[in-house]
């Protein structure tokens, strides 16, 4: 299974999506979660169906209009 996901390095996960959200087609405010990527680990970890993981870090900005 390949998993595109946008991860944080620092700040825990806030799922809230009343928090949590991005300006879309400059009006519309969508949820958007951004991971915690130790938390993302630590969850794999404790599955024992995952045998392995690997990642490719790639740092982009995500900026934009935040109002």
């Amino acid at each position: 299974m390949i998993i595109r996901l946008r991860t944080r390095d620092h700040g825990e996960t806030e799922f809230d999506i009343s928090k949590s959200c991005q300006m879309h087609y400059d009006k519309f405010w969508m949820p958007c979660i951004v991971l915690n990527i130790d938390e993302l680990i630590s969850y794999f970890k404790n599955n024992n169906n995952v045998v392995k993981v690997t990642m490719n870090r790639s740092y982009e900005v995500l900026g934009g209009v935040n109002f």
